[in-house]
């Protein structure tokens, strides 16, 4: 009988070592995902970023340029 027990809780413990392994796994493939995802975010907001600021550079130079012939 006592062996049938102890068995029992070797195969339950290695079933659930297994089972925190694949969960280990698994949630370590997603943060992976998620991080692959977030770089590409970021380089596509760096691209966005970097136009907006040659857009105001150029609004900035168009206002300057306005003014000095306003002043003429």
């Amino acid at each position: 009988m006592t062996q049938s027990w102890i068995m029992f809780i070797i195969a339950h413990a290695i079933l659930s070592a297994g089972a925190i392994i694949k969960l280990w796994v698994d949630v370590q493939v997603k943060l992976a995902e998620l991080d692959v995802r977030v770089k590409t975010a970021e380089s596509k907001d760096d691209i966005l970023f970097k136009k907006l600021d040659h857009i105001s550079e150029q609004l900035t130079e168009l206002s300057i340029n306005l003014s000095k012939k306003q002043d003429k």
